[in-house]
Order: structure tokens, then C-alpha cells, then sequence
């Protein structure tokens, strides 16, 4: 009397799948353990109101994860254990997960009714309870072999010594009995391992890298450096006079391999580690990050505020130090699952979700980046970008000063806002196709002259960094010619310069000569000019109320205005947590809310 409900596709958001759920109404659903951690760091609180039952099966559960589903608040949803290969028909074992943990790892738990388990040796006799053996199979459930391979059949479905007519499937798996019944999954007997619900022969994957060229030696193995992070490495060493590049490794394995098999990090060694009686020594293999082939390539750093957003992002995620913009994401030890991670923490982090193909397509973050801008769809002949059109009150206008980043960090701090708050970010002079950046007075008149083709007044204007000494000079100008100027805010502005400036900058390159600069060079350069304009600047006194927003751990406690709050003629000062950048990129929510609170004691018609 149940109803299956069937994706229409793979689903690898832990958002989209969310949704799913709750569209559907759904009651029970069975879910890989890398997928459940996904969708336990997604947005699942409160849990889905018709959800009883949620299983878990197709490879190791952690502890931590489940300790995160428990922690929960009102979680009455029953969580499942669950373990059995398709030989067996899936599910053998199921273990109902309290929520106090009793043991060290989740057990795979007790057979279901029509099932039978055995716990053998290597002469196929029970062990006792406590000590370690291969669990075997038996009951209805096992099946009749493996198509067109009969070798494989019958070295893995074997007749059963406890019964006249049945037989045992050998799964592979280590495993012991606890004194109260439950079965603890140790691991695989063999090379055989599980790596996000594939099982994986890593002889396979080593016999195809030693066709490639260049590799003399080669062994792969699954690694756990990090709790529920778990990848293939590739260790290698080369023939004489040859060399090895990852990205040519793993266009070859790509070819030849499933996406799955592929591994995700290479390391070229000397040699291979050997114990003292000669064989190779797994336990002395280095870890990733130690040794990466990687390491050779020039670090470039990031050198705006998206690049330097997906630099935190990749370093979290990879637990790798020093990425650089043209380091790829999948030979850094990115992955298809952590692929989907990023794209979730991007959504929080700046508010747009971007399709999973965008990111395979464009593997570095030099390449994301300029991805990120073209799916925005911004126009980069303009300045003006439209965040959201939201209702009739009057927009936000937002000088974001981030060079090459499209306003891609106020996103998320536009949707906090709320969907009815307009929002429009102003790009900065400058960047490909835009005016170069002059003096502060007339960056100021050509945003004006933008914004009031879209909006009559009263303004409601903030500036970011650099951006902020423009809102402040485009209010000075609004009033001078008449306007209402609603709200004025500053967020983290440079010291304000009321004396003149020593010296001066040297003279940079002409327009046509500052067309033709490296994207790098033409973001130095524009950076060099808008000091320079900020040294020149010498604001007038505004004839209203400013509203300061100044970063946490980065306040001048001397300062804590930055010399702002006598250039008006009210002031008051908002201490908001984060830094320079944090505070709009990871604590945009309580900015929104502070800065909503500012507009709501601004009266309009």
C-alpha cells in the first residue's frame, strides 16, 4: 500500500535532494554513507515531517556522522545500519543504531530471518566468538553465480559444510562477532575495497598505470587520512631518463577506467618502500600531501576576492596547504563526491548554485572563477550587476570594490536580506571593458549616472573597502544636486585622509598599453591606481547620518571609526564578527539583519 518514489535522475545535491523528500512526503529511504554526510552538512533541519526511517548501507558508516544525525535537535527518525552484497542479494544484516554508541565503529549488526551467517577460518571451521574470520552467507538470498564466469563462481559460491543441499557465498569481508550478537565489519581479506558504495580491485587499477609509458613500479592504495574521508593514491616510480606529469595519468586512467577507479592523488617516489625481508612496505608509503607530484608546479595565489573565497574553499575541503589558482581540483585530491561539497559550500558562501557540469569543465580556480562570472551572466560591459529585482521598495546599491570577482561575495548577502530587498552591486572602474579608474569625484558621478537610470530616489547607498569611499563621495554629490540620500554606509573603509598625501605614485601604462596586460598585471595595476586615487581624495563633511560597519578582528581600538565619524554630521558605529571579507562572506546573515534594521528607521515614500 506504499508508494516508490523514482528519481528522475541521479541525484548528487544534498539540497536538490532535500527537496525531494519533501516534495514527496517520504517515509523511508535507503542512502550510501558518503551521500547521508552530505546531506547532514546541507540544509535538513527541521528533519522532513514524514520521514520515519532512514537506512544506511553500501560502505562504512562512521561514528561522527552519526553522532552529527543524533545531534539534531528532535530528531525521532530511526537510523539503520545496513550491509549485504549484491551476490547475496543486497541486504544481509540490518543493525538499528542507538543513540547513546556502544561501540567503536557501527556495527553491521544481526542477519535478517532468511539468512544465515557464518563467521570461518581459512579451513572453513567457526571461530569463536571475539576473534576474526571471513563472513560467509548462506540462506535464500544467495544467488546462482556470475554470468559467463564459472571460475569466479565457484571459487566464491561454495557448498555449504552445515548443510546437505545449500550454499555460502564467501564475501571477502573481515569481520567478528561481539558477546551480544551484533557482527563488527574489520575490513577486506583481500585488495577488494569500497570507496563511496563501488567495490574496487586495486591490482586492477596498478596493472593498467604499469602500461603507461613512463611507470616502472606502481601501487595503489585506499587511504584514510582524514575521519570519513577516504581516496585512492597512486604511488609510482619511473623508467630512466622518463618523467610523469598527473594530469597525462589521469587522462591515460580516464580512458581505460571507470570514473570511480581513477585515482585521485599520484606521488612519484625514488622507490618503493621495502621491509627488511624484502616486500613492499604499505605501512611506509607517504601520505599525500607530503610528496605531491603537484608540488613542483609554481604557486600562483590568488589575486581577487572570488579566487581567494575558492582558495579557502579547496584548502577546507582537500586539506591541502598552498593551493594556487592553476592547481587542478581532481589531482589535488578532489573527487565526483567532494565536486558536490563544493558546490554546496559555494551556495552558502556567496548564494549561487552553480551546476556540477561548470565544475568538471573548469577544474582550476582560475578557470572556476572566470566560469562563475559567465554563469552569472553579468554583464561586463556595464557596472551595474542586478543581484535580485526583489519588490517596489527602493534597491540596495552596493560599491563591493572586488576586482574580477563579478560581486559574486555580496550574493549571499543580498538573499539574506530577504527576496522583496532590490539589490544591485556596482563593479569596480577598471576591470575589462569599464572605464579606467580616474579620481574618486568621478568614479562616484559615472555610478550615479547608472543607478538613476533604474531608480528616482531616495538612495539607499554602502560601500565596501575602496567601494565605500565612492558611496560616501556619491552621497556628497546626490545631495548636492538636490537628492535624498536614505542610508549611507561604510563597511571596513580605508582610514580617512584629511591631510595631503607626501608623495605621489609613479605614472602607470596609457590605455592602450593597459589593455593588452595579463589579467594578473591589470589587477596590480588598477590596484596601484585606486591607492592612488584614495591618497588624492579629500572628502567633504555629508550633511547626514553615517552608519560604520567595522570588521572585529580587524578594529582599531584607537581608531575604532577610522576617522570617519566626524565626516558627517550624525555617526553611528556597527562592530560586526569576521574580518575585512568575513564579515560579508561568512557572517553575511547577521549583516543582512543589521543593515535591514538600518533601512526599517528610514522613512520613504
Amino acid at each position: 500500500g506504499a508508494t516508490v518514489v523514482l528519481a528522475r535522475h541521479q541525484l548528487k545535491d544534498p539540497v536538490e535532494f532535500d527537496s525531494s523528500i519533501r516534495n514527496h512526503r517520504v517515509t523511508l529511504f535507503h542512502i550510501p554513507p558518503a551521500f547521508f554526510q552530505l546531506w547532514l552538512m546541507g540544509s535538513i533541519y527541521p528533519l522532513p515531517e514524514s520521514l520515519r526511517l532512514v537506512n544506511v548501507g553500501g560502505d562504512t558508516l562512521t561514528p561522527e556522522s552519526v553522532a552529527a544525525w543524533y545531534a539534531l535537535p528532535e530528531n525521532r527518525v530511526k537510523l539503520v545500519n545496513t550491509y549485504g552484497p549484491t551476490e547475496t542479494t543486497v541486504t544481509a544484516t540490518v543493525y538499528t543504531i542507538p543513540r547513546s554508541l556502544v561501540y567503536g565503529s557501527i556495527p553491521i549488526g544481526r542477519p535478517l530471518p532468511d539468512t544465515r551467517l557464518y563467521i570461518l577460518d581459512r579451513y572453513l571451521q567457526p571461530v569463536p566468538i571475539g576473534v576474526a574470520g571471513e563472513l560467509h552467507i548462506g540462506g535464500i538470498r544467495v544467488g546462482r553465480g556470475y554470468l559467463h564466469r564459472p571460475e569466479l563462481t565457484t571459487e566464491r559460491f561454495i557448498p555449504d559444510p552445515f548443510s546437505a543441499t545449500g550454499r555460502l557465498y564467501k564475501t571477502g569481508d573481515l569481520v567478528r562477532q561481539a558477546p551480544d550478537g551484533n557482527i563488527i565489519f574489520l575490513g577486506r581479506i583481500d585488495q577488494q575495497v569500497k570507496i563511496r558504495g563501488f567495490r574496487i580491485e586495486l591490482g586492477e587499477i596498478e596493472s593498467v598505470l604499469k602500461t603507461f609509458a613512463a611507470v616502472q613500479e606502481a601501487i595503489v592504495l585506499a587511504r584514510v587520512d582524514h575521519p570519513g574521508d577516504k581516496r585512492l593514491v597512486a604511488y609510482l616510480t619511473t623508467r630512466p631518463n622518463m618523467s610523469i606529469t598527473p594530469g597525462v595519468l589521469r587522462d591515460f586512467l580516464l580512458k581505460k577506467l571507470p570514473d570511480h577507479m581513477v585515482p585521485s592523488a599520484y606521488m612519484l617516489l625514488d622507490s618503493l618502500p621495502l621491509t627488511p625481508n624484502g616486500k613492499l612496505n604499505r605501512k611506509a608509503l607517504p601520505a599525500p600531501h607530503t610528496l605531491n607530484l603537484e608540488s613542483i608546479k609554481k604557486h600562483t595565489p590568488p589575486y581577487n576576492t572570488l579566487q581567494a573565497m575558492l582558495v579557502q574553499i579547496w584548502t577546507e575541503l582537500l586539506s591541502t596547504p598552498n593551493i594556487g589558482i592553476h592547481d587542478n581540483f581532481f589531482e589535488s585530491g578532489g573527487d565526483s563526491l567532494k565536486l558536490v561539497v563544493m558546490s554546496y559550500r559555494l551556495q552558502q558562501r556567496t548564494g549561487c548554485s552553480l551546476p556540477l557540469d561548470y565544475m568538471y569543465a573548469n577544474p582550476t580556480i582560475a578557470l572556476l572563477a572566470s566560469a562563475m562570472l559567465e554563469y552569472a551572466g553579468n554583464d561586463h560591459q556595464s557596472a551595474l550587476i542586478k543581484i535580485q529585482s526583489g519588490s517596489s521598495m527602493p534597491p540596495f546599491f552596493f560599491m563591493h570594490g572586488d576586482f574580477h570577482g563579478g560581486g559574486y561575495f555580496c550574493h549571499a548577502l543580498a538573499k539574506s536580506m530577504g527576496a522583496d530587498q532590490p539589490f544591485y552591486a556596482i563593479q569596480p572602474h577598471g576591470l575589462p571593458g569599464l572605464p579606467l579608474p580616474g579620481t574618486v569625484e568621478e568614479m562616484a558621478s559615472a555610478n550615479l549616472a547608472l543607478i538613476r537610470a533604474v531608480h528616482p530616489g531616495p538612495y539607499f547607498l554602502a560601500g565596501h573597502c575602496i567601494g565605500a569611499l565612492v558611496a560616501f563621495e556619491m552621497a556628497q554629490q546626490l545631495q548636492s544636486s538636490g537628492a535624498e540620500v536614505g542610508l549611507l554606509i561604510m563597511m571596513s573603509p580605508p582610514m580617512a585622509r584629511l591631510v595631503n598625501s607626501p608623495s605621489k605614485l609613479p605614472d602607470l601604462p596609457g590605455l592602450p598599453e593597459f589593455d593588452t596586460l595579463s589579467v594578473e598585471a591589470r589587477h596590480n595595476a588598477v590596484i596601484r591606481l585606486y591607492k592612488q586615487s584614495y591618497q588624492q581624495y579629500r572628502p567633504n563633511c555629508f550633511r547626514g547620518k553615517l552608519t560604520l560597519f567595522m570588521p572585529k578582528d580587524d578594529l582599531d581600538t584607537v581608531h575604532p571609526d577610522r576617522g570617519w565619524k566626524k565626516m558627517a554630521t550624525t555617526g553611528e558605529i556597527h562592530v560586526q564578527p569576521g574580518n575585512h571579507l568575513s564579515m560579508i562572506t561568512d557572517y553575511g546573515t547577521a549583516l543582512a539583519q543589521q543593515l535591514m534594521k538600518c533601512k526599517k528607521r528610514v522613512k520613504w515614500d
